[in-house]
């Protein structure tokens, strides 16, 4: 018994009336027999039962047969055996899949349109009319290009009915306009529909809307290409540019020039002023460098405070040199931000396509060099590339790869320059300097390396180990019964920065078992009057651990006396440079007294570095410095040397 059959129990039928009620129309056939004339049965074919619920005609069979038996008074059909069930279930079938291909056309997300074949729409779905805002009465009977952006020319549209009419489909991206007038990018799909003698009968579309996603996918080549903060293109669109030009210039015989430019101070604006100050200057020089040049050339930004120009409109040296300089006027000048008047200069190095190299690579290292050549000649100017640059900074490139192996191969050591109280000469600190012992060079000068290592990466895994070995060598003389006072170690800023800072100190000073008082930490002037919070913060959690905090180079930055004052240092160092004239009445003296005056105010130790000659210590214990150091009283020594110069501690 299928789903559609009536139970014979609960609804039971007489043969008479299941016999009076066959559809004459199904063309029912009843049968006598020839010896009774009592019904014997009915051939059916195609029929339809009267046993269905009211205003429902269920087909029994195609063909079959019912026959009745005799229950008492009751006469009733017992079973109607079906000879071919195939027309019910195709009917049945059909019934469904139309019931589902309905629901499926109502509920599916992307819009669809059905038209005849002349193009006037007979039918669309929900989601067309979600998508396009159009209701449906307002698009039945019309023709799709209503919704016609415009955005498509002719030849558009011609080649997507060629399509259409040899393959019968076309799919695309095409730009429409909703209701509102709003556009919108739909991906979308047109399939012919023939009929049985393969005319074409309708077109079906259906479509899509990707508009955000294709905005979403440009935002993303955006930011593969541009750089976040200035807006300017990064060194991958550099590269791609400078590989154009070179195409086009070998294709008219052209020349053009790429420029490298690095702004000097922004290390500084960091480190004074905070990060996010820094980053408004970069802004500013991107904008800059934008209006100085205009829109005929690439501007980028490399990295950090680099930047990079492809000039391609500019054909002779003197043409690049004159917008060298417009660039280079243009950032030099003061920027004002929140108040601050900032200044910053740059130098800019250059290279010309095809005399300084025929391949992008060549020519970003050939301006690269050239950059460096201006800085060494001073700020704010430019240098155009110069063949004897190249191994000048190959040698720099090689050394840099010698001090990673070098910290690898533990080659470095620490040297140590005393430090004395001027009242009796006695030894009241000692810093740690770093020193290379290279295995075929022997001892490499400091001038030589260091700058190298504090403008790299190594800076921080090389600054750990200072201060590891500073806090080590110290225990071994405070076991050995030495007084020495502190010992004193320059952090750099970046390794001041670094978010693991003050956890390798506190673990250095842990399994060195030195104790706190002991160390003292050297932070340049523009580190430690740096605003920030955080570094406010660590400043005053070091002092807390009673760690010393001492201002190494002071004068050389651009101290605020209200801050000092304010700040949880103990020591303030002098730079050298002050000390360096003779002459009594040089500005620099007044400079040193001052410092030496608001020291003593603000109860400070004031040191004095560089001290050589015995004129320069007599000034100094007259303007009442109590700290020297220099090669006149100690040279910087290894370990072992200055051991046999520091006394025994009086407790021992």
């Amino acid at each position: 018994m299928n789903a559609h059959e009536p139970s014979p129990h609960s609804h039971r039928t007489s043969f008479r009336t299941f016999h009076a009620d066959v559809h004459l129309r199904d063309a029912c056939t009843r049968s006598r027999s020839p010896h009774s004339g009592r019904t014997h049965g009915i051939d059916c074919r195609d029929c339809r039962s009267p046993t269905c619920r009211p205003g429902y005609s269920h087909p029994l069979a195609q063909r079959g047969r019912a026959y009745p038996i005799r229950r008492g008074r009751d006469e009733g059909v017992s079973e109607l055996h079906c000879i071919q069930r195939e027309r019910d279930n195709a009917l049945d079938d059909a019934r469904l899949s139309s019931n589902l291909a309905d629901r499926v056309f109502e509920s599916v997300v992307e819009g669809i349109m059905v038209t005849d074949r002349h193009g006037k729409i007979e039918r669309v779905n929900e989601a067309f009319k979600r998508l396009t805002g159009y209701c449906e009465a307002e698009v039945l009977g019309r023709d799709p290009s209503l919704l016609n952006s415009g955005h498509q020319d002719p030849a558009f549209y011609r080649d997507m009915w060629r399509a259409l009419m040899t393959t019968g489909r076309w799919q695309g991206e095409i730009w429409n306009r909703r209701k509102n007038g709003e556009l919108y990018l739909e991906y979308l799909t047109i399939t012919s529909v023939r009929d049985k003698d393969g005319a074409i009968a309708q077109y079906a579309g259906i479509f899509s809307d990707i508009t955000h996603r294709r905005q979403t996918e440009e935002r993303l080549r955006y930011l593969a290409t541009h750089d976040v903060l200035t807006g300017l293109a990064n060194r991958v669109l550099f590269e791609e540019r400078l590989e154009r030009a070179i195409v086009h210039a070998e294709r008219t015989g052209g020349r053009f020039a790429v420029a490298y430019l690095d702004l000097d101070g922004l290390k500084l604006v960091n480190e004074t002023f905070g990060y996010q100050t820094g980053d408004d200057v970069l802004k500013e020089v991107a904008q800059r460098l934008r209006q100085a040049i205009g829109q005929g050339s690439t501007i980028a930004r490399l990295g950090g405070d680099e930047f990079g120009v492809i000039l391609e409109e500019f054909n002779s040296p003197r043409d690049v040199g004159q917008a060298t300089r417009t660039m280079l006027d243009a950032v030099n000048r003061p920027i004002h931000i929140d108040g601050h008047e900032i200044f910053t200069t740059s130098c800019l190095g250059i290279s010309m396509w095809p005399d300084d190299g025929k391949q992008a690579a060549q020519l970003m290292i050939c301006a690269d060099q050239a950059m460096y050549g201006a800085k060494s000649r001073g700020r704010g100017v430019f240098q155009f590339f110069e063949r004897n640059m190249t191994s000048a900074a190959m040698a720099q490139l090689e050394t840099l790869g010698e001090l990673h192996r070098a910290l690898e191969k533990n080659e470095f050591c620490l040297f140590y320059q005393p430090q004395y109280a001027l009242a009796g000469r006695r030894m009241v600190g000692v810093e740690a300097l770093l020193r290379w012992r290279h295995p075929q060079r022997g001892l490499v000068p400091p001038g030589e390396f260091i700058s190298i290592i504090e403008q790299s990466a190594l800076v921080i895994p090389l600054g750990r180990w200072v201060l590891r070995e500073a806090c080590r060598q110290a225990r071994c003389w405070l076991d050995a019964g030495l007084e020495f006072g502190r010992v004193a170690v320059n952090v750099s800023a970046r390794q001041f920065l670094d978010d693991g800072f003050l956890a390798d100190l506190i673990i250095t000073l842990d399994e060195t078992g030195l104790p706190p008082e002991r160390l003292q930490l050297e932070l340049l002037e523009s580190m430690a009057m740096n605003t920030r919070k955080e570094i406010g913060a660590l400043l005053h959690e070091l002092v807390t651990r009673r760690v010393s905090l001492a201002i190494d180079d002071f004068g050389t930055g651009y101290s605020s006396l209200a801050y000092l004052k304010d700040l949880p240092v103990d020591t303030l160092k002098i730079d050298r440079s002050f000390l360096a004239g003779s002459d009594a009445q040089n500005p620099d003296r007044a400079i040193i007294r001052a410092v030496v005056a608001m020291g003593r105010a603000l109860n400070l130790d004031v040191v004095m570095e560089g001290v050589e000659t015995e004129e320069q210590l007599a000034f100094l214990q007259e303007a009442g410095c109590n700290q020297v150091q220099g090669y006149l009283l100690a040279r910087p020594q290894p370990a072992e040397q200055v051991t046999a110069c520091m006394p025994r501690a009086s407790n021992v």
